[in-house]
C-alpha cells in the first residue's frame, strides 16, 4: 500500500511555488540536496516520476503537477483535522508562534495578554520580513504570519493559506520640529517635493511609496535608507530629512512634528495569515481573536503608540 507523507508534500509545494530547488530550500531552511533527496524519495514511494530533470532545469510532469493541486487539499484537511480534535480539549494549551512586523505597532503584541487567560497557551513572538515569514508559515516553522500590503499594491493571494484582516492605517509625515511645514494640519506629498527624504527600506512600502511619489511627479532625493521606521523618526529629530511613516509606527519619546498626510489617499492593511484549516485550532483561534481586540480597543497598556483617528 503506498502512502503519502505530509513533509514531503510541503516541500513538493514549495518546490513547484518556487520553481527551483535552491529556491525550495531557502524558503524552507534546508540545504538543496536534502529537498532533492525528499523528493526522489516521494517519487519512489508513489513510483511516478513528478519530475523532468534537466542540468539546467527541472519541471512538474502531470502527475507532479496533479500532486500539487492534490497537495493543498491534504494539507488543508489535516490542519482541519486537527483544529477539530483540538476543539475536545477543555483548556487552550499548545505553542503558537507568531511573526511579527517591525515597521509598526504590531497587533501581535497584544497576544502576550492570553497568558493570563490561558495559562497554558504559550506564545512565541519572531520578528521576520512578510516574504520569510510566508514560506515559514507554508512550511508549518511558524503558525500566524503578520503581513501589510497596500491599496496601490495589494499582496497576491498564497495558495494554502487563509487571511484575517486586522487594521488599515494611514500615513503620517514625520518632520524636524524646527521644519516651516511643522505646524500644518495636514500635509500632500508634492509639498515635499523639494526636501531630503528618510525613507524605509521594507520591500513592499518601497513600491508602494515609489508608485505614489511618482504619481506626485518627482523622485526624491535620498539620504537615509533603513529598515527601521524608528530609524526614520530620529532621522527627524536631528534634522536629517523628512520621512513618511505609518499611523502606528513608534514615535514614543521623539520631539519631532507628525503631520497627517492627506494626499495621496495611501491607505496600509495589516492582516494575518494562517495556514488554510488551522483557524478553528483553539490556540491559533485565541491568538487571532487577541489581534482582532488589540486593533479594536487600541489597548493602551500594550500598544501605547497606537493612534485611532
Amino acid at each position: 500500500m503506498r502512502t503519502l507523507n505530509t513533509y514531503r508534500l510541503k516541500i513538493l509545494r514549495e518546490v513547484a511555488a518556487r520553481g527551483t530547488l535552491a529556491a525550495a530550500a531557502d524558503a524552507l531552511c534546508l540545504t538543496s540536496p536534502a529537498v532533492s533527496h525528499q523528493m526522489t524519495t516521494l517519487e519512489r514511494e508513489l513510483g511516478v516520476p513528478l519530475f523532468t530533470r534537466t542540468p539546467r532545469s527541472l519541471k512538474l510532469t502531470e502527475a507532479g503537477r496533479r500532486l500539487v493541486r492534490h497537495s493543498e487539499t491534504i494539507l488543508t484537511d489535516c490542519e482541519a483535522a486537527v483544529a477539530d480534535v483540538q476543539s475536545f480539549s477543555s483548556e487552550i494549551t499548545g505553542t503558537v508562534t507568531v511573526s511579527i512586523l517591525e515597521t509598526t505597532a504590531n497587533p501581535g503584541l497584544m497576544v502576550l495578554k492570553e497568558r493570563s487567560r490561558h495559562p497554558e497557551l504559550k506564545v512565541i513572538l519572531v520578528s521576520m520580513h512578510p516574504i520569510d515569514a510566508l514560506a515559514a508559515l507554508r512550511a508549518g516553522e511558524i503558525d500566524v504570519a503578520l503581513a501589510d500590503d497596500w491599496s496601490c499594491l495589494p499582496a497576491p493571494a498564497s495558495k494554502g493559506t487563509t487571511r484575517f484582516d486586522l487594521l488599515t492605517e494611514g500615513y503620517q509625515v514625520v518632520l524636524p520640529l524646527s521644519h516651516p511645514l511643522a505646524s500644518a494640519e495636514t500635509l500632500r506629498l508634492r509639498d515635499l517635493a523639494h526636501e531630503q527624504w528618510c525613507v524605509t527600506r521594507e520591500h513592499g512600502f518601497r513600491a508602494a511609496l515609489q508608485l505614489t511619489v511618482r504619481a506626485a511627479g518627482f523622485t526624491p532625493d535620498v539620504v537615509l535608507r533603513s529598515f527601521n521606521s524608528r530609524a526614520l523618526v530620529l532621522s527627524a529629530e536631528i534634522g536629517l530629512g523628512v520621512g513618511v511613516i505609518p499611523i502606528s509606527a513608534d514615535t514614543r519619546g521623539a520631539t519631532v512634528a507628525l503631520v497627517p498626510l492627506a494626499e495621496p489617499a495611501l491607505a496600509r492593511h495589516v492582516f494575518a495569515l494562517v495556514r488554510s484549516g488551522s483557524q478553528e485550532s483553539p490556540p491559533v483561534k485565541a491568538v487571532l481573536d487577541a489581534m482582532k481586540e488589540a486593533v479594536t480597543t487600541a489597548d493602551s497598556s500594550l500598544l501605547p503608540w497606537v493612534t485611532t483617528r
